[in-house]
């Protein structure tokens, strides 16, 4: 099994093409000199009159021909599967399977090839930048029988790598020729970033309580809260709780509902607002996506939180409300193709939140700039112990003056040393 790294490439993605054109054939450099050699016989057969050389000649030119008829037989009718999983990282090794498939009754394939080429695609200008690509070898291909093969990938960085279409080819038997057929069509694959590891006191060094919960009134039937209300009986639903007296009065089964505990929620948010005209590095962009993708991974599927998630980058603000493992998979697939946005989408989104202070959620902001001073002016702990607050005038739109909404704010600058200690990235993985 071959490992060829993606350079500037449950539920399977698959992409499937069979081969409705006709096979194409072109002379290698052995036909090359092959037909240089039996132009030579013919011509001197003519010249000379021999009739030993035109039966020679005439044999040569069975053999271009027999090459030609085989080549082309044999890729006819093949068809071609690949399969890549979901869910790939960067810097993490992924197998990917292809599946030949020869329908013929009679007629087997030798000596096949599959050739399979990958691309990056640039962020900055969507075009597609060369890459690397592999040949993977089928010695034989029997009638109505299927050929799996396999081999490694590894993605250097987070993105979206493209599989070009694949090319069966063959010079089975005589190497004179060189049939080939187009096999898999392309095939976009999106690399995720990679998810690091958090230590221990993560939580103690940005202050955020290692327990809490936020108390939310959920109409369920149950005696895991305080009593809610009443509501009409459903299937399923247990004869414990079902409220006789008043359902004899309504004439209709009425059931008690009860308040219970959620899950602690957090609110995250990556800022990913480039500064000045000057380009960002794209490996601080990385870095700050990956330590944001390993929070909001720990938090979901260690700690069992909810986690209401924004990205501010160039594509826009999305809102996800990740409640199980399985809803991080659209989070992930958002966060591979971010980018610096030039407009700055803070305030908007920081307003929105401060509406939910009520509700008491640590709210962690992951950004590759320092804090804002509109945002540093309008701490009123701050602002009450200053007399200056020319600061403030600049801040480009009013958000919660609420002390709790700043004492729940968290700023991780990923340009600040004094976190790397603890976030660990992801590395290479053998495969």
């Amino acid at each position: 099994m071959a490992t060829i790294p993606l350079d500037s490439a449950s539920t399977k993605d698959r992409d499937s093409v069979a081969s409705d054109a006709r096979p194409t054939t072109r002379l290698t450099r052995e036909g090359y000199q092959f037909v240089f050699m039996l132009m030579f016989v013919w011509l001197a057969a003519i010249l000379q009159n021999v009739n030993l050389l035109v039966l020679l000649s005439g044999a040569f030119s069975a053999m271009l021909l027999i090459q030609w008829r085989i080549a082309s037989a044999t890729l006819a009718g093949l068809s071609a599967q690949r399969f890549v999983p979901y869910g790939v990282e960067a810097r993490k090794p992924f197998v990917v399977l292809v599946t030949v498939t020869n329908p013929r009754r009679w007629l087997a394939s030798w000596l096949l090839m599959i050739h399979e080429n990958f691309v990056l695609q640039s962020s900055s200008r969507g075009l597609w930048q060369p890459g690397q690509g592999l040949t993977l070898f089928v010695k034989r291909l029997l009638p109505q029988k299927s050929n799996e093969t396999s081999y490694n990938c590894i993605a250097p960085r987070r993105g979206a790598y493209r599989f070009q279409q694949m090319e069966l080819s063959t010079r089975f038997p005589l190497a004179l020729m060189r049939g080939r057929v187009s096999g898999c069509g392309s095939q976009t694959v999106i690399v995720r970033p990679t998810v690091g590891t958090l230590t221990a006191d993560w939580r103690k060094h940005l202050g955020i309580p290692q327990h809490g919960q936020t108390r939310r009134a959920s109409a369920m039937s149950g005696g895991d809260g305080e009593f809610y209300g009443l509501r009409s009986y459903r299937p399923g639903d247990t004869y414990r709780w079902i409220h006789w007296r008043t359902s004899a009065k309504r004439n209709e089964l009425l059931v008690r509902q009860f308040e219970r505990d959620e899950k602690q929620s957090m609110v995250t948010i990556l800022d990913l607002h480039q500064e000045g005209k000057s380009a960002i590095k794209s490996d601080l962009v990385d870095l700050a996506v990956e330590l944001f993708a390993t929070l909001i991974s720990h938090v979901v599927q260690k700690d069992r939180m909810h986690a209401l998630v924004s990205v501010l980058d160039q594509q826009g603000t999305p809102l996800f409300d990740v409640k199980s493992a399985h809803q991080l998979n659209p989070v992930l697939d958002r966060l591979a193709l971010a980018s610096p946005n030039k407009n700055d989408l803070l305030a908007d989104n920081l307003k929105s939140v401060s509406l939910r202070n009520s509700l008491n959620e640590p709210i962690l902001v992951v950004s590759i700039r320092a804090k804002p001073d509109w945002l540093v002016a309008a701490d009123p702990a701050i602002a009450n112990a200053t007399s200056n607050n020319q600061i403030a005038a600049t801040q480009p739109i009013s958000i919660s003056t609420n002390p709790s909404f700043f004492r729940n704010l968290r700023w991780i600058n990923v340009n600040d040393e004094t976190w790397k200690h603890l976030f660990e990235r992801g590395q290479i993985v053998a495969g």
